[in-house]
């Protein structure tokens, strides 16, 4: 898995593993990683959507079963106040917006043409 899961299983595995062992086991997840989505991109290729999906919920579901057994330990950090937590609230705000309206635009622009509200 990646994407916005990334950050949290690298944690994970930082907090499982002491620093000397550390880039030995990154480099064993990453290469996994690397494996796993060459099997996808071959599975997409020599079976139907169906059954890629299907076989990527299984391997899923497979690590999923994984994770029970393993004890994360938690630390508990101490709270700080933020003197910019307003500033970040505005640049997550506007990364949502330009996220969103990078999707939206093309869409708006077509329902803007179609009423007859833009000519280009």
């Amino acid at each position: 898995m990646g994407g916005a899961a990334q950050p949290i299983q690298s944690a994970v595995v930082a907090s499982l593993t002491g620093s000397q062992e550390r880039t030995f086991y990154f480099s064993i997840f990453t290469f996994c990683s690397g494996i796993f989505a060459a099997a996808g991109t071959l599975a997409a290729r020599l079976v139907s959507v169906h059954d890629a999906f299907l076989l990527a919920t299984v391997v899923g579901a497979v690590g999923l079963a994984t994770l029970v057994p393993l004890e994360v330990p938690e630390f508990q950090g101490r709270m700080r106040s933020l003197k910019s937590a307003r500033v970040i609230g505005k640049f997550s705000l506007t990364g949502y917006l330009f996220s969103e309206a990078d999707f939206a635009l093309p869409f708006l622009l077509y329902a803007l043409i179609m009423a007859g509200n833009l000519f280009l």
